[in-house]
């Protein structure tokens, strides 16, 4: 995860939000179809749609943007699928 600086819009200080991104990358072996992974890719998308709202201790995490699944390329030995989850804490 890739952490940003917390904010914290209120007077008192109760309202700290953290916000950031889950970085995922999604791998597949060479020499397979590169649509596996983009398929993979979409599915972990789906599961994490904007608006999103999960539950944890001490408070909740809402998934804040759509999903975006980046551009795959070649990573030496696999295909590489990049995807990112944006996140507000609080």
């Amino acid at each position: 995860a890739v952490r940003l600086p917390p904010q914290d819009e209120t007077l008192n200080g109760d309202g700290t939000v953290h916000r950031g991104y889950l970085q995922i990358s999604v791998l597949t072996e060479l020499g397979i179809m590169a649509r596996r992974g983009e398929r993979l890719a979409e599915s972990i998308a789906a599961h994490l749609p904007k608006a999103l709202k999960l539950n944890v201790d001490g408070g909740k995490v809402t998934i804040n943007r759509p999903p975006f699944i980046g551009n795959g390329y070649r990573d030496r030995t696999h295909w590489r699928v990049p995807v990112q989850i944006h996140y507000e804490a609080s």
